[in-house]
């Protein structure tokens, strides 16, 4: 039974859901551009007290935007130049480091150059053998530079991979370089990849894992039983709790189903606030749409964080076997599609847990997710 985590991103001084959380992320192009982004970032941290674990990004998702996001940035590889150097992002291993050596933060993610999404086969192989070079010299010179200033750090290194193959070649290309942990995107992968490429994790004694970019009710149950059963730790971050709450949304518990509370929502007789966070109690729906938006916003941002991590706990405490975690979810939601689907997937797992050979799970990989 290992840890199950819930690390905030996005968060800024001001934003946090009742000025402090357990597990918290930032990224080193917003936490560490410059010394006065280094200090205010150390500042944030020291609002938290004590306790609260940080994992530090290298900015993957900033190299995705700068190359194929609606606002394009010319992207450098130049370690003698700040990370905004002329108005383009220079992201390096050594700004990798710099910056954890300034945060000292628990976890630190290997920089990586993210794969963009594609179906076709071979536009996958292409695109993967083109990142690839990047990502392997990524993580060797972060591994490399961690073990000498600063070995206490743990290390995660981000699959940038469209399959198990492709995952193979990467490990063999990083070679035998020291780290505590792997990092999926869930940008790429359907709940069910999801699960094999932790399975394959953990066949190959991999017991630290981390879903980037997600906290959506599939991925959580299926994590669950993961962290529950085959990880020491495991963890997902995501900036929904925020996003959602900016845009009034309010998440229920349990499903995580979004409910609009804006304005313009309309409250049906039949949307009463069960939820039992520290926020809501003993108000209605009617009472939070008619909050002062500002008020509205931090009320959201705490209660979509609470139901999230209340759903985390639940699912985890319910997760012994793929059968006891189906009873829990069907009790608790009407999302019966999605819990059949995570039964069918979780339940061939444990099936195989004992006879599980590499062979045998790409076999399984690929009937489940090709």
């Amino acid at each position: 039974m290992g840890v199950f985590a819930n690390f905030i991103s996005g968060a800024q001084p001001g934003s946090v859901p009742a000025g402090h959380v357990d597990h918290l992320l930032v990224s080193v192009p917003n936490a560490g551009h410059n010394d006065q982004a280094i200090r205010r970032t150390l500042k944030f941290f020291k609002s938290m007290g004590v306790g609260t674990v940080v994992a530090q990004d290298s900015g993957g998702f900033q190299l995705y935007q700068a190359e194929h996001g609606a606002e394009k940035k010319i992207i450098i590889y130049d370690p003698t130049k700040t990370i905004n150097y002329n108005n383009c992002l220079n992201l390096t291993p050594r700004h990798i480091i710099e910056t954890a050596l300034a945060l000292k933060p628990d976890i630190m993610i290997s920089l990586d150059m993210p794969v963009p999404k594609e179906l076709n086969k071979g536009r996958q192989n292409i695109l993967f053998m083109k990142n690839n070079t990047f990502n392997v010299r990524c993580a060797r010179e972060i591994a490399a530079s961690r073990d000498k200033f600063c070995p206490e750090i743990r290390f995660f290194i981000p699959v940038q991979a469209y399959d198990l193959d492709q995952f193979d070649y990467f490990v063999r290309d990083i070679g035998n370089i020291r780290y505590d942990g792997l990092s999926l995107p869930n940008r790429l992968f359907t709940t069910e990849k999801i699960a094999f490429f932790l399975l394959k994790f953990y066949w190959m004694g991999v017991r630290q894992a981390h879903v980037l970019g997600t906290t959506r009710f599939d991925i959580l149950a299926t994590l669950a039983y993961f962290a529950r059963n085959y990880f020491d730790f495991l963890s997902v971050d995501a900036t929904s709790w925020m996003k959602f709450a900016n845009v009034q949304v309010y998440l229920r518990p349990f499903s995580l189903l979004d409910l609009r509370l804006d304005d313009k929502a309309v409250i049906g007789n039949s949307d009463v606030n069960v939820c039992d966070c520290p926020w809501c109690r003993g108000k209605s729906f009617y009472d939070i749409k008619n909050m002062i938006n500002a008020d509205k916003t931090m009320f959201l941002r705490a209660h979509n964080v609470w139901v999230t991590e209340q759903a985390m706990r639940e699912f985890y405490a319910h997760a012994e076997t793929p059968a006891s975690l189906k009873d829990f979810l069907m009790s608790k939601t009407n999302r019966i599609a999605d819990i059949n689907r995570i039964f069918k997937c979780l339940s061939t797992i444990h099936s195989v847990r004992n006879i599980l050979s590499d062979a045998y799970l790409k076999v399984l990989y690929r009937q489940m997710c090709e």
